[in-house]
């Protein structure tokens, strides 16, 4: 079948990726603790070990798709319908990542928030937790939570948050400027210090400075709902037992959120953002044009738009068209399924100048 479209030269870095997309890059899952793009798991289900669902019937659904990734073909879809609260959490307990991260660890996830949550009539925003690290307190009375949440200006300002479940009470919270961006890719950091009783934050690169907690809140606007048990002190757990991630919504909405995550990351040093997938499009067909003359893909076109690839086997441009099937919809200004290459080795792009 052929496939044509018009792109200018100085455009063909934004329209092929040489390569599938993998979880995270080689390196990244190399020095890794753990490193999941979901790719090995079913579709329409929850993802396998060491994935376990948290969702506590509260009528949340989690489940592997492929109508919105990252990178690769897979990623995790949350549905968290609207109406009450919901628990739309996935998490991790005990092996491979822990107790390698009990006391001290990296994240990093990729996410796409599709909207923010709307509250009732007259209710005040809604307060919603994105993820969170967990284990047995001290004295092993309570657990002792560290999270990302949001709340405020439209259920979407976030905030590093410090609890503790019974009998042990504390609630405590630091919030940030900044807001967590919608319908489009975000990428989302985290640092949990158990020897330094610190949470440390990034979104898309850039540290959330406001909320950095070392020790207790150290804001002007730090509160803590309860002081009486720990003072106002944001105290780790000995060991970090699990890591949830997901949708944790305390208030009902008056619409479903859809979030989709992908390229989970987490090790024991700073992981840092992926490469945009884009700009792994533009890295994959530079490659092409540093090869040298001989060796480059033969491009056909006139009137400054290319017309075709030349690969010069069928097998070469067929498994280039098959890797340009796998980049996520929405990086390509064109249908990038309909690609085939004929039998000659060439990928048509255009029928004519």
């Amino acid at each position: 079948m052929q496939f044509s479209f018009r792109v200018l030269p100085l455009a063909i870095s934004a329209m092929f990726c040489w390569s599938a997309a993998l979880s995270g890059t080689p390196h990244e899952c190399d020095r890794a603790w753990f490193c999941d793009g979901f790719e090995d798991d079913e579709v329409g289900r929850l993802p396998g070990a060491p994935w376990s669902d948290q969702t506590n019937g509260t009528g949340a659904i989690i489940e592997v798709g492929t109508d919105r990734v990252f990178s690769g073909r897979h990623s995790l879809h949350v549905l968290a319908p609207k109406s009450r609260p919901r628990r739309g959490y996935l998490a991790i307990h005990g092996s491979p990542l822990f107790p390698a991260a009990s006391r001290r660890m990296y994240g990093r996830v990729m996410i796409w928030l599709d909207a923010a949550p709307e509250p009732a009539p007259g209710a005040a925003p809604v307060h919603w937790t994105l993820m969170q690290g967990e284990g047995r307190a001290s004295g092993d009375r309570n657990n002792a939570i560290y999270r990302l949440g949001l709340e405020q200006r439209g259920g979407l300002g976030l905030m590093a948050n410090y609890e503790t479940t019974p009998p042990v009470r504390s609630d405590c919270r630091q919030r940030s400027v900044r807001d967590l961006p919608v319908a489009r890719w975000t990428c989302v950091e985290w640092h949990f210090d158990g020897d330094r009783d610190e949470l440390q934050f990034w979104l898309d690169g850039a540290e959330l400075r406001d909320i950095h907690v070392v020790g207790r809140g150290n804001a002007a606007d730090s509160h803590c709902a309860h002081q009486d048990d720990l003072h106002g002190r944001w105290l780790a757990p000995p060991a970090f037992q699990s890591v949830f991630m997901g949708i944790e919504r305390y208030d009902a909405s008056g619409n479903d959120q859809n979030l989709w995550l992908d390229d989970v990351v987490m090790a024991p040093q700073r992981v840092g953002c992926p490469v945009p997938p884009s700009r792994q499009n533009q890295q994959a067909v530079e490659k092409i044009f540093r090869q040298p003359a001989s060796a480059r893909p033969r491009m056909a076109g006139r009137n400054r738009s290319l017309q075709a690839i030349d690969f010069g086997s069928a097998a070469k441009a067929t498994s280039f068209a098959s890797d340009v099937a796998k980049v996520p919809e929405g990086l390509f200004q064109h249908p990038a399924r309909g690609l085939a290459a004929s039998a000659a080795g060439r990928i048509h792009l255009q029928s004519g100048g």
